[in-house]
């Protein structure tokens, strides 16, 4: 793949940026330019990106801005300590460079509306399957990382990990809407037993979700609140018109197994792995 766009953490010998613009067209102030530079960095080819527009039948102008906001988006999915370019940086694994590249399109498709985001779909659509799963990352939760504690699991406890977690994503959505349906059911037996609006329910409704009973009852018919167990395990889906977000609260566990220095213990990988797999899978079959 061409690259349109590169999102540079640590300062790199000089030729090994360069050598990933166009070789046709190479100004000796771009060089100089990047001499100078110190920390992070976006760089973008604009002679690539044109053609890409032309070849697309998109103005260059939305190519562009879809390629900064994608390195815009690696940017933001980077953390203070940072792993980018070290041998702990977990995008060389596919599993890393699966979720990276579908969270840093996740940033950048949500900046487009109408017929602009169909067009940046287009886009999305031509590069490589890592890339595609910017939709299912916000249709899904990445489990909480690690799965257990490190260095805890042997040989049968991974393989039965291995085993639920694929099944987990297989059956997902029909999982949530499933729990959805036996909460709505459950919730209703508590309000036809007297127990919607006592003062202490009220009470915890709005300490942990701000608003009143009523108002959460709604939410809940629409699937907008997540049902247990989903709700006791880190959940932090936002309700984006009528569906669930799952996006935020996938780039802070992404960027948090990030800041802890990306371990490599199969109760860390082994969550990863089956997320990155889910990704793949919708995003090539969407």
């Amino acid at each position: 793949m061409v690259a349109l766009g590169l999102y540079v953490r640590h300062p790199q010998p000089e030729q090994a940026v360069v050598d990933k613009g166009d070789p046709n067209v190479q100004e000796p102030e771009a060089v100089q330019a990047y001499q100078k530079a110190e920390g992070p960095h976006i760089y973008l080819c604009c002679e690539r990106i044109v053609r890409r527009g032309e070849q697309e039948g998109i103005p260059p102008n939305l190519v562009l801005d879809k390629v900064y906001y994608h390195e815009l988006g690696h940017a933001l999915l980077d953390v203070p300590k940072s792993v980018w370019d070290t041998g702990d940086d977990p995008y060389p694994t596919p599993w890393g460079r699966t979720i990276e590249e579908s969270a840093a399109n996740y940033i950048a498709y949500r900046r487009f509306k109408g017929m602009e985001a169909l067009l940046v779909q287009r886009l999305i659509a031509s590069q490589p399957a890592e890339y595609l799963g910017y939709v299912a990352f916000t249709q899904a939760p990445l489990m909480d990382l690690p799965a257990s504690e490190p260095g805890s699991w042997d040989s049968d406890d991974e393989r039965r990990y291995r085993w639920h977690a694929y099944r987990f994503y297989q059956e997902w959505p029909a999982e949530w809407n499933r729990a959805i349906s036996e909460w709505i059911e459950w919730l209703h037996a508590w309000h036809r037993g007297g127990w919607w609006h006592p003062g202490h329910f009220r009470h915890w409704i709005y300490e942990v979700y701000r608003m009143d009973p009523d108002e959460f009852w709604w939410h809940v018919r629409h699937g907008r609140i997540p049902p247990p167990p989903f709700m006791f395990w880190g959940w932090g889906g936002i309700p984006q018109e009528d569906k669930i977000d799952f996006g935020p609260r996938n780039m802070r566990l992404w960027r948090r197994y990030k800041a802890e220095g990306a371990p490599r213990a199969p109760e860390y990988v082994r969550p990863l792995e089956a997320f990155a797999l889910y990704l793949l899978r919708e995003g090539v079959n969407a």
